[in-house]
C-alpha cells in the first residue's frame, strides 16, 4: 500500500454542463503536463472490485491526511488520484491506425476496373475483327463490376444500420442528440494575450468594492416563518448530491470524478466528515476557488471566441459542499414564499418551466391556426447572463432574504479569491481573478436569489407578496 506525504495545492474543479456530452468535453480538454492545472483521466475498470478499493482508500486517507481541515481538503484529491492512477492507469490518447485496409471485394473491384481500362485501350487500337472478340470480354467485366459494387453497397448499408442500432440501444438520448442537433466543430484561434484580455474584460468588476444601495421600489419581505437550516451537512445530503450526479461527468483538474464517490461510500463518508468541519469553521479551501475553463464550439467550423461557450471544471469535493448549501437556500426561499413560481421557475425543483412554456406556446399556435390569425413569438436571451451579475448583488440578495450571517460569510469567502485559467491547444493562461460569478459552484444558488429579487422588481404580484402576507 502506497504511502503519501502532505502535498501542496493542486488542480481545481470539476463541473459538467448537462447540455454537453462527455465526448465534447473530452475533445475540448487538452492533455497538459503535470505543471499545468490539467490531469490525465484515470481509466477506471468497470470490473474493478470497488468494495476493496473503497476499503483501501479509506485506510489510506485515515493515515495520510494531516494538518488543518483546509490542508486535508486541498490534498485529498492528490491522494485519491495518485492511488487510482497507480491501480488503473490513465486513458491512452487516440492512436492513428494508419490507412484503412481494403476488403476482398474492394480489391476485386479495383482489379476489374484496371482490366476494363486495359480493354478500352485495346478497343481503340483493335481492328473490326478483333473488336468482335473484345466485346464479350467488355460485357463480362462490366457485369462483374456492377454485381460487386451492388454487393458492396448492401454490405456498407447493413453495417451502418447495425452501428446505428447498437449506438441507439447503448445510449438512446445521446444518439438522438447526435441526429437532431446541429453539428458543432471548430478550433479556437486566439493568442494567449487576447484570451487573457477577454477574461479581464468580461469577468472583472472595477466597482466591486462599491457597496450596492437598496433599491427603493423593492419592498423587503417579512421575516421568515421557517428558519434557515444552518446545521452541519448530513450524510444523506451528500449521498443525494452524489447519487443525482452523472457518473460520466467530466472530473475537475484534480482528476477525481463523481464515479469514485458513487462506488466508494467509505471515501464519501470520510469526505463528509471533512465537509462538516469546514462548514463549522467556515473554511473554504483554495482548491475550491480555482476554475479551469474549456471552450466548446456552438456551431460548425467555429474559430472566434464568440462562437464558443465556456465551461468551467471544478473539483467535485467543492461542488458537493456548495450543492448542499444551494439546495438549502432554495428550500428556504420556497418554504417562506420568497419565490413566486408564477414568475420564476428556473432553478426551483419541482417546477418544470420548460414544459409549461412549451405547452403555452403550443396552445397559442393551435389558437392562431383555428382563428387564422398571425402569431409573433419573440425569444429573448441574456448575453453573458451569469457574468453580468456582480458579487455584491448576490451578497445583497442573500442579506435581503434574511440568510444567516454564517452562510453569507462562507459565500463571501468563496468569492473573495475566486480565480480561473483556460487550457488551450498551445498554452495555458495565467490565473485570472473572477469578480463576476459567470462560472462557479454557487450558480444555482445565485440564480434562485438574484432572479427572485429581479422578479420582485418587474412583477407586481411578486413585489406585493402574491398570496403571501407581507409586513
Amino acid at each position: 500500500m502506497a504511502k503519501y506525504e502532505m502535498q501542496g495545492t493542486v488542480g481545481e474543479e470539476g463541473v459538467l454542463n448537462e447540455l454537453f456530452t462527455v465526448q465534447e468535453l473530452n475533445s475540448a480538454l487538452q492533455k497538459v503536463g503535470r505543471s499545468t492545472p490539467g490531469r490525465d483521466r484515470i481509466c477506471y475498470n468497470e470490473a474493478a472490485l470497488w468494495q476493496q478499493l473503497d476499503k483501501d482508500l479509506s485506510i489510506i486517507l485515515q493515515y495520510s491526511l494531516r494538518g488543518q481541515v483546509e490542508s486535508k481538503l486541498n490534498s485529498i484529491g492528490d491522494i485519491l488520484y495518485e492511488e487510482c492512477r497507480g491501480r488503473f492507469g490513465v486513458v491512452a490518447g487516440k492512436r492513428s491506425h494508419g490507412p484503412k485496409q481494403k476488403g476482398r471485394r474492394e480489391m476485386e473491384i479495383e482489379m476489374l476496373v484496371r482490366r476494363r481500362r486495359h480493354l478500352q485501350k485495346q478497343w481503340r487500337k483493335a481492328s473490326a475483327e478483333e473488336k468482335k472478340g473484345l466485346k464479350p470480354l467488355w460485357e463480362e467485366v462490366k457485369k462483374s463490376i456492377a454485381s460487386l459494387r451492388r454487393a458492396e453497397r448492401i454490405r456498407r448499408r447493413t453495417r451502418r444500420k447495425e452501428k446505428e442500432r447498437s449506438s441507439f440501444f447503448k445510449n438512446p438520448y445521446q444518439h438522438a442528440r447526435r441526429l437532431l442537433e446541429d453539428k458543432r466543430s471548430g478550433k479556437l484561434e486566439i493568442t494567449q494575450s487576447e484570451l487573457e484580455c477577454h477574461f479581464k474584460e468580461h469577468y472583472s468588476d472595477p466597482a466591486r468594492q462599491t457597496p450596492l444601495g437598496p433599491p427603493g421600489y423593492v419592498p423587503r419581505p417579512a421575516p421568515p416563518s421557517h428558519l434557515f437550516d444552518a446545521a452541519l451537512p448530513r450524510l444523506s445530503e451528500a449521498e443525494e448530491v452524489v447519487q443525482k450526479a452523472r457518473a460520466a461527468s467530466a472530473p475537475g483538474p484534480n482528476g477525481i470524478p463523481y464515479k469514485l464517490y458513487k462506488h466508494c461510500p467509505g471515501v464519501l463518508k470520510h469526505l463528509w466528515r471533512l465537509l462538516r468541519v469546514a462548514w463549522k469553521n467556515q473554511v473554504i479551501p483554495s482548491e475550491w476557488q480555482r476554475a479551469v475553463t474549456v471552450f466548446i464550439p456552438k456551431e460548425a467550423n467555429s474559430t472566434t471566441i464568440g462562437q464558443f461557450r465556456s465551461i468551467a471544471l471544478l473539483n467535485v469535493e467543492g461542488k458537493i459542499f456548495f450543492s448542499i448549501l444551494a439546495k438549502r437556500v432554495t428550500s428556504y426561499l420556497v418554504s417562506n414564499g420568497y419565490i413566486d413560481t408564477s414568475c420564476q421557475k428556473a432553478g426551483v425543483p419541482g417546477f418544470p418551466g420548460c414544459v409549461e412554456h412549451s405547452a403555452v406556446i403550443w396552445e397559442q399556435i393551435q389558437r392562431a391556426k383555428r382563428e387564422r390569425s398571425d402569431l409573433h413569438v419573440v425569444w429573448l436571451d441574456l448575453a453573458n447572463a451569469y457574468g453580468s451579475v456582480p458579487h455584491s448583488l448576490i451578497e445583497y440578495a442573500l442579506e435581503f432574504f434574511y440568510i444567516p450571517v454564517c452562510i453569507r460569510a462562507m459565500v463571501s469567502r468563496y468569492f473573495a479569491d475566486l480565480q480561473m485559467c483556460c487550457t488551450h491547444q498551445n498554452f495555458t493562461t495565467s490565473w485570472q481573478r473572477q469578480e463576476r460569478p459567470a462560472l462557479c459552484a454557487t450558480s444555482s444558488m445565485q440564480a434562485s436569489s438574484t432572479s427572485c429579487q429581479a422578479a420582485r422588481q418587474h412583477c407586481p404580484r411578486a413585489a406585493t407578496g402574491g398570496g403571501t402576507t407581507w409586513s
